[in-house]
């Protein structure tokens, strides 16, 4: 009887789940992008403003940022390569935190001084980070706007490349929608980068962009009709999305659960350090 109302009611929507998905836009990609959107390609659907880092940067510029922006990850390119430098790879949002809330900065030769191993001014580099202080980022629960810095720090600068991961995939401007779909799905990927010669960076693509990117290059008839979908689903979004007393509830169970965690694993790591 159960299997029988599930296929009756698959023939007239989608399951519950699927809808409040839909409703909620959370990004969760189909099987196969639908067929109006199938003749799309990477460079239609890209967000084009690239927010970049170089593999030395200042700290107040890292800051500055983070605060900016809401992106989870950055390219980053070489030293000294202008509009065409070359790309090293990507480095998340996470990572950054850590690295400046460690306040892992190149100390700054003093002038007079020539016993620094770096040029443009900086004597010599921290030791970098090891994967176990990247561990378990829940557990740090860095915020941007709560990092203060001193006008000097906000001056010193950061090497970037140990933390990088020069492993991150790109592709071509001229990529089918469908193969970046198969791509995202395949490896699980957050972000890909799109080129127009490699190694220099015009775009990045999210699942956000593959499911609703690229409507003003779509037929005007269709795009008409993705823009009143849209607009509704906007305004059942607003209606779902007022916060009831049990969510907040929750919330604030959720948030002395995790103040909770973190002060049990801070009391870990200082009974091992007293270990001999």
């Amino acid at each position: 009887v159960i299997t029988t109302a599930k296929l009756i009611g698959d023939m007239f929507n989608e399951g519950i789940y699927d809808l409040h998905m839909e409703l909620k836009r959370y990004p969760i990609l189909p099987d196969q992008p639908p067929p109006r959107r199938e003749r799309l390609q990477a460079r239609q659907i890209m967000s084009p403003e690239v927010k970049t880092v170089c593999e030395v940067e200042q700290v107040g510029t890292l800051l500055k940022l983070l605060r900016t922006t809401p992106h989870n990850g950055f390219p980053v390119v070489a030293r000294g390569g202008g509009a065409h430098a070359r790309v090293l790879g990507v480095i998340t949002r996470d990572q950054l935190l850590i690295i400046l809330s460690k306040r892992q900065f190149n100390r700054r030769q003093l002038p007079g001084r020539a016993g620094g191993s770096l040029s443009n001014g900086i004597g010599s580099t921290s030791p970098p980070l090891s994967a176990d202080d990247f561990l378990r980022p829940w557990f740090n629960d860095f915020e941007v706007d709560k990092m203060r810095f001193s006008a000097d720090e906000l001056e010193q600068t950061v090497t970037l490349s140990p933390y990088v991961n020069e492993a991150a995939l790109v592709t071509l401007q001229n990529t089918s929608l469908r193969r970046v779909s198969t791509l995202f799905r395949s490896m699980g990927l957050r972000h890909l980068l799109v080129v127009e010669q490699c190694p220099k960076v015009v775009g990045i693509i999210t699942r956000k962009d593959i499911i609703m990117g690229g409507e003003e290059h779509l037929r005007p008839d269709v795009s008409a009709d993705i823009s009143v979908s849209a607009s509704v689903s906007h305004t059942l979004v607003e209606s779902y999305s007022r916060p009831s007393p049990l969510s907040a509830l929750l919330s604030n169970c959720y948030a002395g659960a995790r103040r909770r965690a973190r002060r049990a694993v801070g009391r870990m790591h200082a009974q091992r350090a007293m270990l001999p």
